[in-house]
């Protein structure tokens, strides 16, 4: 499960999108996106990441971190 993740993700990062932990969950059920961005930076994959703002469903703000192919 773990190496499709890292695959998926990779993938998707590869066609020059952006993701979230909120959008991993949604579009690939995982659940921990910290430790598959970690994958992959370990298996020599260049990544960046940066905080972004995004509005939650309450209409509040929150900041969290967005990460990209460098």
């Amino acid at each position: 499960m773990t190496e499709s993740q890292n695959k998926l993700i990779l993938a998707h990062l590869a066609e020059g999108n952006r993701i979230t932990g909120l959008g991993a969950l949604r579009k690939f059920g995982v659940s921990h996106l910290p430790r598959r961005i970690l994958d992959l930076k370990e298996a020599g994959h260049k990544l960046e990441s940066e905080w972004v703002i995004v509005t939650k469903a309450n209409g509040a703000a929150a900041r969290v971190k967005e990460w990209r192919l460098a």
